[in-house]
């Protein structure tokens, strides 16, 4: 077990902190990363202590500003999904958005995005300033990288009136 403990460890680059052992950094990886291992590895249940341990652990990270860059990035891919989401519905004109764009996959559409630093932020804009056609959650995922885009340019922040989102759908 420890040998196959130490290939999983270096195949998916997992590394071990001071008197972690080859089996508890496995314990530790998620659940999504366990779905990608070859055989499903059940961590040991954690001890009460153990739990708050690692809540504390995440609550001083969060408070640090240590979660802030990862944050951004979950926001911006939630933001993607929604506007990916929205693209995947027929244009108001009942065509398809993929015969208008040529973006038929998730992938083509993000590099669509990717390939200027203003395109996101320009796409998420044209739903202002009440992101009609656009569930409450796509909308508030795309109020948030306004928002983001907003402070990261020491700008005024866009007004969004999230009453307004309610009545989104």
């Amino acid at each position: 077990m420890r040998r196959l403990s130490k290939i999983i460890c270096n195949t998916y680059n997992l590394s071990l902190d001071a008197g972690q052992t080859w089996v508890s950094a496995i314990s530790n990886v998620t659940e999504f990363d366990q779905r990608e291992l070859p055989c499903r590895i059940k961590p040991m249940p954690l001890s009460n202590a153990e739990r708050q341990r690692r809540y504390r652990q995440r609550l001083k990270a969060r408070a640090s500003g240590a979660l802030v860059v990862e944050q951004a990035q979950l926001a911006v891919e939630r933001a993607i999904h929604a506007l990916w989401a929205y693209h995947e519905r027929p244009s108001p004109s009942g065509i398809a958005w993929s015969e208008i764009d040529g973006c038929r996959t998730l992938e083509a559409y993000r590099s669509e995005l990717e390939r200027s630093p203003a395109n996101l932020l320009q796409t998420c804009r044209a739903f202002l300033p009440d992101f009609s056609g656009l569930t409450v959650e796509e909308a508030t995922a795309i109020a948030e990288v306004i928002a983001l885009a907003d402070v990261l340019r020491l700008s005024a922040p866009t007004k969004v009136d999230f009453a307004v989102l309610a009545d989104v759908d």
